[in-house]
């Protein structure tokens, strides 16, 4: 591996998976701001790729358990009533095509950001892999987002995490950073809006 690639000290090491994936996410949201100063831009991207990956399982699999309206709806049925084709079904989800959705849901918000940050920074933005990189990280609100409550301010904290990110990867100024964060917040809660006014 080239030295542009090698994996910055501050970001998720492959090496001690989950050391390393509890230590990045106390990071990333505790300290924002120092975690996102000391990453890579030209760092291995299999690393965020993988804690992202990780922290949307793991999201899953607690709102399940829990009984959060995610994927538990299927299984509560399945095992309650015994249905061997259900949980057959569901855990092949959960085991084979599960990690494929979320590469690709990983993958389409990063590109959604992306655009923003394009248009906003226009040629003074870094490139696609640091906004993946910024998005990924920022995932680490969902090992909260699944607890009642305390889901919804994880769920805000996450865009402070974006704002953070772009700020400091791509040198946007703060107002630039704000925008690229919030804007989807702001049309999110205009869909529900509108959605509300139409019933």
């Amino acid at each position: 591996m080239e030295a542009g690639a090698q994996r910055s000290s501050n970001e998720f090491d492959l090496s001690v998976p989950l050391r390393s994936f509890l230590t990045t996410a106390w990071k990333v949201m505790t300290k924002p701001n120092a975690f996102f100063r000391g990453v890579g831009r030209d760092s291995d991207i299999r690393a965020p790729f993988t804690f992202g990956l990780a922290c949307v399982l793991v999201y899953f699999l607690l709102s399940a358990a829990t009984g959060v309206p995610v994927l538990d709806g299927a299984v509560t049925q399945a095992i309650g009533f015994g249905d061997l084709p259900t949980i057959a079904a569901v855990l092949f989800f959960a085991v084979i095509l599960a990690p494929l959705f979320v590469a690709v849901l990983l993958c389409i918000a990063a590109g959604f950001y992306h655009i923003l940050v394009a248009i906003v920074l226009r040629s003074r933005n870094v490139g696609f892999e640091v906004t993946f990189r910024i998005y990924a990280y920022s995932t680490a609100v969902l090992l909260l987002s699944w607890i009642p409550v305390v889901g919804y301010l994880a769920y805000a904290y996450g865009y402070y995490l974006i704002f953070a990110g772009v700020r400091r990867l791509h040198s946007a100024s703060r107002t630039q950073a704000a925008i690229v964060a919030l804007l989807p917040a702001a049309a999110w809660l205009l869909i529900l809006f509108l959605a509300g006014s139409f019933r």
